[in-house]
Order: structure tokens, then C-alpha cells, then sequence
């Protein structure tokens, strides 16, 4: 993004008191903060806007989707350089190495520290 203008993330997850805080949270970092609800609408707004970085849940529907591969795989196809940190409930050593493997560059089990989101996109460079 040019320099000077705000930082912005998407938020992806299916639990609405997890996007409005987030939103409240980081909106004080001073950053632009989308959320959405749905993998797909999630898909249509990184195809039609660019982001600094995405957090996304990685399970949408059920226990064993994984919808949030999905929205990784988008990203990496229409926005290479935007960073992608997935978080899920459901997480095991299998699903953090596809993860990795399909280039998240941080995967999180749920719950995750506020704090350590923070730490983590301070190590991406989107807040000071």
C-alpha cells in the first residue's frame, strides 16, 4: 500500500462478537477494518480490495470444514503480497502444516490472545 495511507485488514469469522471487537480493537490501532461473516462474501471483497493482511477463522459450516483454506487460497491467488493469519477451534498438527504449506503466515488455535494478534501484526509491519 502507498505510504501514508491506512493500514487495512479483513476479518473473517462467523461469530459476530469475535468481528466487533476486533473491529473496536484494531480500529484504535488506527487501522481500516472490514469484517465479514461468510467465506464468500470474504472471497468477493479480497478480489475487489486490497488488504494490508486477513484474519480468518478457519472453520465455517461444521467441525470439519474448512472454508478458511478457501479464503487463503484466494488471497494468495489475487493478493500475493497481503499476509494471512488463520485462527480455528478445531485445530490439529495436520490442518496448521496445510495451512503453512498453502502459505498462511500464521496460524493460530482458538482462543488467541488479543495481545498476540497485536504482536503478530506488529511483526508483519501493519502496526507500529
Amino acid at each position: 500500500m502507498k505510504s501514508g495511507t491506512k493500514k487495512r485488514i479483513l476479518v473473517v469469522d462467523d461469530e459476530d462478537a469475535i468481528l466487533f471487537s476486533y473491529k473496536k480493537i484494531f480500529q484504535k490501532k488506527t487501522l481500516e477494518v472490514d469484517v465479514s461473516r461468510s467465506p464468500e462474501t470474504a472471497m468477493a471483497m479480497i478480489r475487489d480490495n486490497s488488504y494490508d493482511a486477513v484474519l480468518s477463522d478457519i472453520r465455517f459450516s461444521d467441525s470439519e470444514s474448512r472454508e478458511g483454506l478457501d479464503i487463503l487460497r484466494c488471497v494468495r491467488e489475487n493478493s500475493p503480497e497481503t499476509a494471512v493469519i488463520l485462527m480455528t477451534g478445531y485445530g490439529s498438527v495436520q490442518l496448521r502444516e496445510m495451512a503453512l504449506d498453502l502459505g498462511a503466515d500464521f496460524y493460530f488455535d482458538k482462543p488467541v490472545a488479543i495481545s498476540t494478534l497485536e504482536e503478530t501484526l506488529m511483526t508483519l509491519g501493519i502496526v507500529s
